[in-house]
């Protein structure tokens, strides 16, 4: 076990032991603001919905397809999580920082938490990303993550931040709370992952060759928009190149869920349609 998920853990039972909540009163909200920035959980994914993203931010264009209500509800139940885990941080007297709003140049973002990770029986000064994955599959962690996204992300925070934390990613299964923690290094532009065990702490698991110019390249793309005016090209030739961007597929049907699908695609259909056979 990592030592958030043992600090949860503890948490948990001193709850359900009558004993009172932490209080993250120290950590004011901070409220949104719309600025044309784009932001720094937008890089790798697709270029193109980072510029529109910022337009629908700043109110000047309107999404095609509207988020369901079954997506915001995930978020909210995302950030429910990342409340008591920054609980569970307070309670240990190891959370430094919650949901501080960071930018840098032409970029902006929220990290999660930092921690002070000595006082939960690691070392050093951490910046946390709470990921949460909908599966029931402990062995999803272990071979597909972590996200060369999530990176990027966490990646950003760390170098704005002016005590540059060791970034870390925290995953959790909602359904069964199966979790795995991952940090990273960089040899040159490949990406060294490491993954906490539980007796010999951070271990090597693998290498993402060429990540950091995978993300510069997604940065540059982005950055362009807002010096040019010029969008990025689409993710692909069409939607069937990356269906996990721009639609849910049910065997061979997929339906729209892009929220800039037809300002996109150039279409004003957004029904389900036939994937053509490649």
């Amino acid at each position: 076990m990592d030592p958030i998920t043992e600090t949860l853990v503890a948490y948990n039972k001193y709850l359900r032991d009558s004993g009172e909540p932490a209080d993250l009163s120290r950590f004011p909200h901070e409220p949104h603001k719309p600025e044309r920035l784009l932001s720094a959980s937008d890089i790798l994914l697709c270029d193109r919905k980072a510029c529109y993203n910022v337009l629908g931010d700043l109110k000047e264009i309107e999404p095609d397809i509207p988020e369901p209500n079954q997506l915001l509800l995930d978020f909210r139940i995302g950030n429910l999580f990342e409340g008591f885990i920054a609980e569970a941080m307070e309670w240990r007297g190891a959370l430094v920082e919650y949901q501080t709003r960071l930018s840098g140049g032409k970029r902006k973002g929220r990290l999660d938490l930092v921690i002070e990770a000595d006082k939960i029986g690691a070392s050093g000064l951490w910046i946390v990303e709470v990921k949460t994955v909908k599966s029931k599959d402990p062995k999803l962690l272990e071979d597909k993550y972590p996200k060369g996204f999530n990176i990027g992300q966490a990646q950003q925070y760390a170098d704005w931040h002016p005590k540059h934390p060791t970034p870390v990613l925290f995953y959790a299964l909602r359904d069964t709370f199966h979790t795995k923690l991952f940090s990273w290094d960089w040899e040159g532009n490949d990406c060294v992952v490491v993954s906490w065990d539980p007796l010999f702490g951070w271990t090597y698991k693998t290498i993402i060759p060429n990540l950091w110019n995978d993300l510069q390249q997604s940065m540059e793309a982005q950055e362009r928009w807002l010096k040019t005016g010029e969008l990025p090209p689409r993710c692909g030739e069409s939607p069937e190149e990356h269906p996990f961007l721009c639609v849910s597929k049910n065997g061979n049907w997929a339906t729209p869920t892009c929220k800039w699908y037809g300002r996109c695609w150039n279409t004003t259909n957004l029904e389900p349609f036939k994937f053509k056979r490649r």
